[in-house]
């Protein structure tokens, strides 16, 4: 079984979204579409892999709570373990998937030198343009 055959993946939007080969993939959709669902799915695709370093950003700190719930099923089905105070989840291989918050335009140099492989934004129209 593969990774991604561990988790529930809806047919449809959140399929095409799994499956983009763009280096730039933006899902849209209402309350409930399943967008956040997609981009915990994407944050955990090359888990397998060592190096493999996902960040995932919420406009605001409180967001992540939700982020980790959702993402709680899928990321422990696939052996990862969560810590709660450097909100970073850890895959049996040594990959992990950051969890952070993004308050304002100055804040995006607080991630100055820090490596990714996937950088993943929760609910995109809560950022401003800089930020992205």
């Amino acid at each position: 079984m593969t990774e991604r055959d561990k988790f529930k993946l809806y047919l449809g939007p959140q399929t095409e979204f799994a499956q983009s080969p763009s280096d730039i993939a933006i899902f849209c959709g209402g309350c409930g579409a399943g967008a956040t669902h997609a981009l915990l799915i994407e944050a955990a695709r090359m888990v397998n892999l060592p190096e493999h370093r996902a960040l995932v950003l919420c406009r605001h700190y409180p967001q992540i709570d939700g982020l980790w719930e959702k993402a709680s099923p899928f990321y422990q089905a696939l052996g990862g373990e969560l810590s709660r105070s450097k909100m970073i989840w850890t895959f049996p291989s040594g990959a992990t998937i950051r969890f952070r918050h993004l308050a304002t335009d100055e804040s995006v140099n607080d991630f100055g030198g820090l490596s990714v492989t996937a950088l993943l934004f929760d609910n995109l129209e809560d950022f401003s343009e800089q930020m992205f």
